[in-house]
Protein backbone atom coordinates (compact mmCIF):
# COMPACT_ATOMS: atom_id res chain seq x y z
CA UNK A 1 0.00 0.00 0.00
CA UNK A 2 1.54 3.41 -1.23
CA UNK A 3 2.36 6.15 1.55
CA UNK A 4 -0.35 8.39 0.74
CA UNK A 5 -3.36 5.62 0.79
CA UNK A 6 -1.50 4.85 4.59
CA UNK A 7 -1.46 8.33 5.70
CA UNK A 8 -4.99 8.57 4.80
CA UNK A 9 -6.17 5.88 6.87
CA UNK A 10 -4.11 6.86 9.84
CA UNK A 11 -5.69 10.75 8.99
CA UNK A 12 -9.15 9.32 9.91
CA UNK A 13 -11.91 11.40 11.02
CA UNK A 14 -8.65 13.35 12.57
CA UNK A 15 -8.13 17.13 11.82
CA UNK A 16 -5.72 17.37 9.08
CA UNK A 17 -4.13 20.76 10.13
CA UNK A 18 -4.16 19.76 13.84
CA UNK A 19 -1.87 16.78 13.10
CA UNK A 20 0.29 18.79 10.27
CA UNK A 21 1.01 21.21 12.84
CA UNK A 22 1.80 18.83 16.04
CA UNK A 23 4.13 17.22 13.45
CA UNK A 24 5.91 20.55 12.28
CA UNK A 25 4.84 19.93 9.01
CA UNK A 26 3.02 23.15 6.76
CA UNK A 27 -0.67 22.22 5.58
CA UNK A 28 0.34 22.57 2.08
CA UNK A 29 3.28 19.07 2.27
CA UNK A 30 0.75 17.19 4.05
CA UNK A 31 -1.92 18.01 1.62
CA UNK A 32 0.57 16.84 -1.08
CA UNK A 33 1.41 13.72 0.79
CA UNK A 34 -1.81 12.51 1.43
CA UNK A 35 -2.73 13.29 -2.22
CA UNK A 36 0.20 11.26 -3.54
CA UNK A 37 1.76 14.56 -4.98
CA UNK A 38 4.68 14.92 -2.43
CA UNK A 39 6.78 12.95 -0.33
CA UNK A 40 8.58 13.65 3.05
CA UNK A 41 11.95 14.60 4.32
CA UNK A 42 13.43 11.26 6.64
CA UNK A 43 12.89 14.08 9.54
CA UNK A 44 9.35 14.76 8.53
CA UNK A 45 8.49 10.81 8.44
CA UNK A 46 9.85 10.57 11.44
CA UNK A 47 7.71 13.24 13.17
CA UNK A 48 4.32 12.05 11.51
CA UNK A 49 5.20 8.23 12.62
CA UNK A 50 5.36 9.67 15.87
CA UNK A 51 2.26 11.71 15.96
CA UNK A 52 0.27 8.99 14.50
CA UNK A 53 1.66 6.97 16.58
CA UNK A 54 3.00 3.95 13.97
CA UNK A 55 6.14 2.48 13.00
CA UNK A 56 8.51 4.45 10.56
CA UNK A 57 9.60 1.58 8.08
CA UNK A 58 5.88 0.07 8.28
CA UNK A 59 4.95 3.45 7.11
CA UNK A 60 7.53 4.57 3.73
CA UNK A 61 7.23 0.79 3.04
CA UNK A 62 5.13 0.51 -0.11
CA UNK A 63 5.54 -3.25 0.30
CA UNK A 64 3.59 -3.41 3.72
CA UNK A 65 -0.20 -3.62 3.83
CA UNK A 66 -2.28 -1.98 6.23
CA UNK A 67 -4.50 -4.16 8.67
CA UNK A 68 -6.27 -3.52 11.67
CA UNK A 69 -3.02 -4.85 13.14
CA UNK A 70 -0.91 -2.54 11.43
CA UNK A 71 2.73 -1.92 13.60
CA UNK A 72 2.01 0.59 15.97
CA UNK A 73 5.15 2.48 18.25
CA UNK A 74 6.34 0.06 20.85
CA UNK A 75 5.17 2.54 23.92
CA UNK A 76 2.79 0.57 26.41
CA UNK A 77 2.91 -2.80 24.39
CA UNK A 78 2.71 -6.32 26.74
CA UNK A 79 5.99 -8.14 26.60
CA UNK A 80 5.16 -11.15 24.46
CA UNK A 81 3.50 -8.63 21.78
CA UNK A 82 6.59 -6.35 22.00
CA UNK A 83 9.14 -8.80 20.82
CA UNK A 84 6.45 -9.97 18.57
CA UNK A 85 6.73 -6.07 17.51
CA UNK A 86 10.72 -6.15 17.36
CA UNK A 87 10.88 -9.09 15.35
CA UNK A 88 8.82 -7.87 12.45
CA UNK A 89 10.72 -4.41 12.68
CA UNK A 90 13.64 -6.87 12.24
CA UNK A 91 13.04 -8.32 9.62
CA UNK A 92 11.69 -5.39 7.21
CA UNK A 93 14.92 -3.88 8.22
CA UNK A 94 16.72 -7.18 7.00
CA UNK A 95 15.45 -7.21 4.07
CA UNK A 96 16.11 -3.81 3.14
CA UNK A 97 19.81 -4.64 3.87
CA UNK A 98 19.82 -7.12 2.07
CA UNK A 99 18.09 -5.63 -1.40
CA UNK A 100 20.24 -2.48 -0.96
CA UNK A 101 23.41 -5.03 -0.55
CA UNK A 102 22.16 -7.06 -3.90
CA UNK A 103 21.98 -3.49 -5.53
CA UNK A 104 25.39 -2.55 -5.50
CA UNK A 105 26.09 -5.14 -8.22
CA UNK A 106 23.85 -2.66 -10.26
CA UNK A 107 26.09 0.22 -9.54
CA UNK A 108 29.15 0.41 -12.11
CA UNK A 109 32.20 1.28 -9.46
CA UNK A 110 34.57 1.01 -12.31
CA UNK A 111 33.06 4.35 -13.94
CA UNK A 112 32.55 5.91 -10.79
CA UNK A 113 35.91 5.19 -9.44
CA UNK A 114 37.49 6.48 -12.97
CA UNK A 115 35.33 9.41 -12.89
CA UNK A 116 36.50 10.18 -9.37
CA UNK A 117 40.16 9.43 -10.77
CA UNK A 118 39.83 12.00 -13.30
CA UNK A 119 38.27 14.97 -11.21
CA UNK A 120 40.24 17.84 -10.41
CA UNK A 121 42.03 18.25 -6.92
CA UNK A 122 39.11 19.52 -4.67
CA UNK A 123 36.34 18.58 -6.95
CA UNK A 124 34.17 15.08 -6.22
CA UNK A 125 32.28 14.13 -10.15
CA UNK A 126 28.01 13.72 -9.32
CA UNK A 127 29.19 10.02 -10.56
CA UNK A 128 31.38 9.41 -7.25
CA UNK A 129 28.95 10.93 -5.43
CA UNK A 130 25.93 9.04 -6.57
CA UNK A 131 27.84 5.87 -6.14
CA UNK A 132 28.79 6.48 -2.19
CA UNK A 133 25.55 7.31 -2.33
CA UNK A 134 24.37 3.60 -2.14
CA UNK A 135 27.09 2.54 0.12
CA UNK A 136 25.98 5.26 2.65
CA UNK A 137 22.72 3.98 2.58
CA UNK A 138 23.52 0.32 3.15
CA UNK A 139 25.61 1.58 6.27
CA UNK A 140 22.31 3.52 7.43
CA UNK A 141 19.81 0.32 6.82
CA UNK A 142 22.46 -1.82 8.66
CA UNK A 143 22.39 0.33 11.96
CA UNK A 144 18.45 -0.22 11.57
CA UNK A 145 19.19 -4.45 11.56
CA UNK A 146 21.09 -3.96 14.77
CA UNK A 147 19.10 -1.53 16.37
CA UNK A 148 15.78 -4.41 16.23
CA UNK A 149 18.59 -7.08 16.88
CA UNK A 150 20.47 -5.60 19.88
CA UNK A 151 16.90 -4.90 21.75
CA UNK A 152 15.85 -8.68 22.38
CA UNK A 153 16.14 -12.03 21.52
CA UNK A 154 13.74 -11.89 18.32
CA UNK A 155 14.70 -15.58 17.12
CA UNK A 156 12.19 -17.95 17.23
CA UNK A 157 9.65 -15.62 16.91
CA UNK A 158 6.90 -16.12 13.31
CA UNK A 159 6.71 -13.00 11.21
CA UNK A 160 4.17 -11.72 9.20
CA UNK A 161 6.04 -10.11 6.01
CA UNK A 162 6.31 -12.20 2.79
CA UNK A 163 10.18 -12.96 1.99
CA UNK A 164 11.35 -11.59 -1.19
CA UNK A 165 12.07 -14.67 -3.74
CA UNK A 166 14.89 -17.05 -2.70
CA UNK A 167 14.82 -15.59 0.90
CA UNK A 168 14.39 -17.38 3.94
CA UNK A 169 14.39 -16.52 7.43
CA UNK A 170 17.64 -17.66 7.47
CA UNK A 171 19.63 -15.70 5.37
CA UNK A 172 17.95 -12.70 7.33
CA UNK A 173 19.71 -13.43 10.21
CA UNK A 174 22.66 -10.73 11.52
CA UNK A 175 25.56 -13.62 10.84
CA UNK A 176 23.73 -14.09 7.32
CA UNK A 177 23.91 -11.22 6.71
CA UNK A 178 26.98 -9.91 7.81
CA UNK A 179 28.81 -12.95 5.95
CA UNK A 180 26.33 -11.64 2.71
CA UNK A 181 28.72 -8.12 3.01
CA UNK A 182 31.67 -10.20 3.32
CA UNK A 183 30.72 -11.93 0.07
CA UNK A 184 29.79 -8.98 -1.69
CA UNK A 185 33.02 -6.81 -0.97
CA UNK A 186 34.81 -9.91 -2.13
CA UNK A 187 33.02 -10.56 -5.41
CA UNK A 188 32.70 -6.06 -5.87
CA UNK A 189 36.40 -5.62 -5.58
CA UNK A 190 35.65 -2.51 -7.49
CA UNK A 191 33.09 -1.12 -4.73
CA UNK A 192 35.65 -1.66 -1.84
CA UNK A 193 38.64 0.12 -4.12
CA UNK A 194 36.58 3.09 -4.58
CA UNK A 195 35.09 3.66 -1.18
CA UNK A 196 38.20 3.64 -0.08
CA UNK A 197 39.49 5.99 -2.73
CA UNK A 198 36.48 8.55 -2.49
CA UNK A 199 37.32 8.44 1.53
CA UNK A 200 40.78 9.54 1.11
CA UNK A 201 39.89 12.26 -1.70
CA UNK A 202 36.56 13.69 0.86
CA UNK A 203 39.14 13.57 3.75
CA UNK A 204 41.36 15.53 1.42
CA UNK A 205 38.84 18.55 1.27
CA UNK A 206 37.74 18.07 4.97
CA UNK A 207 34.65 17.19 3.71
CA UNK A 208 33.98 20.02 1.56
CA UNK A 209 34.42 18.72 -1.43
CA UNK A 210 32.41 20.69 -4.63
CA UNK A 211 30.67 18.29 -7.62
Amino acid sequence: MKFSEKLTRLLGDRDQAAVAEDAEITPAAMSSYVNGKGMPSVAAAIRLAEVLDCDLLWLVDDRREFDDDHPRSLTGIHSDRLIWELRQRYVAAAILYLEALRGLEDVDWGKAKAALEAAPAGKLPREAFHAANAHNHLFILWDDVMKFAMRADVSGYPVKQKLPPGVTLADLEVDALAAAEAATRKKLRLYVSFIELFGQKLAATGGRAHR
